[in-house]
């Protein structure tokens, strides 16, 4: 994933590097190509809702997508998913930053080859917790940075290989460590610059793999024992 990750980049990079100074900002079209399977960029592009497969620039080989960057668009919802079950069942990251989906569900649909979801900036007020992990089995790392989350909300069954989530600038009250006992290979949480006042069920920390959790910039008065040990 570090080839992909670092093509779009470098594209980016090689076009904002050879733009003339001062010369206005151009959007880039979309792009389709196939580097250890095939991905799709098509940031900061005013999309209010995604095309089917056959209008994106993709060649004709492909079959599906293992990446997907739709940043910087005005998305509200995910139901393109459905459209094409085939085309994105094998997706491992999608980059969904700053669009305006309030509410993650991805309803009756799979992904169970995700590894990495950027939601950072959305907007979002509500995020399915309690069917995700069942969704996607093999998600690693999940931005929620800078949304209107109030928390974890309903029944929690967890994200078994979850190892990094971004939860700061969101609304929590409260972090209730119960939480952490659902998630057995995280290792980093950050949930700084929040409302959390109260850490409850702190015994839930004692046993799990944590390395490192931020909570800073909150409204703690105190820093619970179990957590001490944890940097």
């Amino acid at each position: 994933m570090k080839s992909i990750v670092w093509f779009i980049q470098a594209s980016a990079v090689l076009a904002q590097t050879n733009a003339p100074t001062g010369a206005p900002t151009v959007t880039r079209p979309c792009t389709c190509a196939n580097i250890h399977g095939a991905i799709l960029s098509c940031a900061g592009q005013g999309l209010h809702s995604v095309p089917n497969f056959d209008e994106w620039p993709c060649p004709k080989a492909v079959k599906g997508l293992v990446y997907i960057n739709f940043q910087r668009n005005e998305l509200e919802s995910l139901s393109f998913l459905g459209n094409d079950p085939t085309l994105y069942a094998g997706l491992q990251t999608m980059l969904l930053k700053n669009n305006r989906i309030e509410s993650f569900d991805l309803d009756n649909f799979s992904l169970p080859n995700l590894f990495e979801l950027n939601l950072e900036s959305n907007g979002m007020k509500n995020f399915k917790w309690e069917t995700f992990g069942a969704q996607a089995p093999k998600l690693q790392h999940l931005f929620l940075e800078d949304n209107l989350l109030p928390g974890f909300q309903g029944p929690f069954n967890g994200i078994p290989g979850l190892r990094n989530i971004h939860l700061q600038n969101n609304r929590f009250l409260e972090f209730d460590s119960r939480i952490l006992s659902s998630l057995p290979s995280l290792v980093y949480i950050d949930v700084g610059s929040n409302n959390i006042s109260q850490i409850s069920n702190v015994e839930y920390a004692a046993s799990i793999s944590l390395e490192s959790i931020y909570l800073g910039t909150n409204e703690l008065t105190e820093f619970p024992a179990p957590f001490a040990s944890i940097p």
